[in-house]
């Protein structure tokens, strides 16, 4: 849960949780798998990835950790991050040339 210190001010809330997303995004795709990264483009819907991927996500970077940032619903801020992991995935596989038969 967040924690308010009146010493460093009132948080971006916005930003803060931008950053995190982010942040949290680069770090999850480091430890993916090839097979992985395939997987999560070949169905990129991230309902799908909720009680897989999804709950890793949550349990692995937001259960348990102090964020500089209020969460409601800690689902939610994981499947932000799963949609964010996946359109990175998208962008970086629409950056290479395709292979044409």
């Amino acid at each position: 849960m967040f924690n308010f210190d009146p010493e460093k001010g009132i948080p971006d809330f916005d930003l803060e949780h931008d950053k995190f997303i982010d942040e949290t995004a680069s770090d999850a795709i480091s430890k993916l798998s090839k097979k992985d990264k395939k997987a999560l483009l070949d169905n990129p819907d991230p309902i799908y990835h909720h009680f897989g991927y999804g709950m890793y996500i949550r349990n692995r970077y937001i259960h348990n950790k102090e964020l500089r940032f209020p969460v409601f619903f800690k689902d939610d801020l994981s499947t932000e991050i799963v949609e964010e992991i996946i359109r990175r995935l998208q962008e970086e596989a629409n950056s290479y040339p395709q292979d044409k038969d």
